[in-house]
């Protein structure tokens, strides 16, 4: 992850002791930024085909893990911020 003033963020999942530490410290970088931006950032469905994205896969990780919590309260951020540009 980068932000827009090109502080890069590296995590793999070797790095941790499990895979709850590694997406708890997902959501811990995540929950920093206020906008998200990307290739393939958003679940889309083509040709009766569904493609799970990025984020996608973050929220099905976090529930598996029990970080659903965690994760509601990343969302918010993200929404608040959505509500100020609207």
């Amino acid at each position: 992850m980068t932000s827009s003033r090109l502080e890069s963020e590296r995590l793999h999942v070797n790095q941790f002791a499990d895979k709850r530490e590694f997406m708890s410290t997902i959501l811990d970088v995540l929950g920093r930024y206020d906008t998200l931006a990307g290739y393939a950032i958003l679940n889309n469905r083509k040709n009766g085909l569904d493609f799970i994205s990025d984020l996608g896969h973050i929220i099905n990780n976090c529930k598996q893990v029990g970080l659903a919590d965690k994760l509601a309260r990343v969302q918010e951020i993200w929404s608040d911020v959505e509500g100020k540009g609207s």
